[in-house]
């Protein structure tokens, strides 16, 4: 009996919680224009025992159901974000052709009378007043 007390006592405090957490989330997202997909998505890996689906209804608001699978309940397993392996996009001469660019290592950002540096870019970032 004590441990089913117990049991219902957590569960209420997670998910009194849970709707605080969701609020605070909602309201970052309103005011700083950030999307309550990716709060959702950044806060997924804090170690807190969420157990509340982290899709979003249809009206941009978090769900209220329980978790199924991977985080998301049965509704809205489409919204899981997909693992896909990474690809290289550049080759092996294309990293030789930088490196040659420069004549110090990776560690110093930038250097005086290195060619690499010298180089402008091909927009101009900066104007001159």
């Amino acid at each position: 009996m004590e441990a089913q007390i117990a049991k219902l006592i957590e569960e209420e405090v997670e998910r009194r919680l849970q709707e605080k957490l969701t609020k605070v989330l909602e309201h970052i997202s309103k005011t700083y224009d950030v999307s309550m997909k990716q709060l959702l998505k950044d806060t997924s890996t804090l170690k807190i025992a969420d157990t509340t689906c982290m899709g979003l209804t249809s009206k941009k608001q978090r769900c209220r159901l329980r978790q199924h699978e991977h985080g998301f309940c049965k509704h809205h397993q489409g919204q899981r974000p997909i693992q896909r392996p990474m690809q290289h996009t550049s080759s092996v001469s294309d990293m030789t052709t930088v490196k040659s660019q420069h004549n110090h290592s990776g560690s110093v950002l930038w250097q005086d009378g290195c060619p690499g540096c010298r180089k402008k870019p091909s927009k101009q970032l900066m104007i001159d007043i």
